[in-house]
């Protein structure tokens, strides 16, 4: 893993910090201009010490543009070495 890739750090409403090993892989949703206005939201889901719960996701960043976050999924995703999914465009209604 290269350096400056040992944690995620998030903070939005909370901090977070993830360690390296724990970031599971990033997700990309993207919505059009339907009813709503339309973007996109990038996640991370992470791994948990909780029995039964496979993993938490959260919140790392959006984009008033559909692909807004796609660029940065994809950089990420390559940092941390994990999968980026990015979803299907669908209608913000």
């Amino acid at each position: 893993m290269p350096a400056g890739a040992e944690a995620l750090i998030l903070c939005t409403h909370q901090l977070f910090i993830v360690a390296a090993p724990d970031v599971l892989g990033f997700e990309v949703l993207r919505l059009l201009p339907a009813k709503g206005g339309g973007g996109s939201t990038l996640m991370t889901r992470c791994g948990t010490t909780c029995p039964g719960v496979a993993y938490k996701t959260l919140h790392v960043a959006q984009a008033h543009d559909p692909d807004g976050m796609t660029t940065l999924g994809h950089r990420l995703a390559a940092l941390f070495d994990r999968p980026c999914d990015v979803r299907p465009y669908f209608d913000d209604v």
